[in-house]
């Protein structure tokens, strides 16, 4: 995410607006109380660049 995503979206933010980009959020699940209630889609494929 860093090496890559935040690289591309640095780029094109500060071409548009001169400024930076940051991650300002990760999503962990380690557990989950009641399984099934929470939904989390990967997708192996280029999305946005």
């Amino acid at each position: 995410m860093r090496e890559h995503s935040l690289v591309l979206e640095g780029r094109r933010l500060r071409e548009l607006v001169g400024q930076e980009s940051f991650i300002s959020r990760i999503l962990i699940i380690e557990n989950e109380f009641m399984p099934g209630r929470s939904v989390v889609v990967l997708v192996r494929e280029t999305a946005g660049f």
